[in-house]
């Protein structure tokens, strides 16, 4: 039940707030430029995301993609109006985990 609760809430809360949210949040303060949160916020969001989970190279290569994806998720997030950009990335994050949790123990 603790590993559930990691998996699925606080983890995601935690690699949300500090892979996402504050880089991208960083930059955006330091520059409104478009092109800087394109190829240097984002990029470096995915890549901080991949060292965090240093299971093995193949997973950390795995990490950056999906971590790109919650970064791009992010910054659109940061433009609607309907569900604020954190919240959105930490749905998919742990919606995702919740995925992968249900496959590992279906396997076991």
């Amino acid at each position: 039940v603790v590993v559930l609760y990691w998996t699925v809430l606080f983890g995601p809360f935690f690699e949300t707030f500090f892979f996402q949210f504050s880089v991208i949040k960083i930059f955006r303060l330091i520059s409104k430029r478009a092109w800087v949160m394109l190829f240097i916020a984002i990029p470096l969001s995915a890549v901080l995301f991949s060292i965090g989970h240093p299971y093995s190279v193949y997973y950390q290569v795995a990490a950056f993609f999906i971590g790109l994806v919650y970064a791009i998720a992010f910054f659109i997030g940061m433009y609607r109006k309907d569900l604020p950009a954190f919240l959105l990335v930490f749905i998919i994050h742990s919606s995702w985990n919740l995925f992968a949790f249900i496959m590992e123990e279906l396997t076991v």
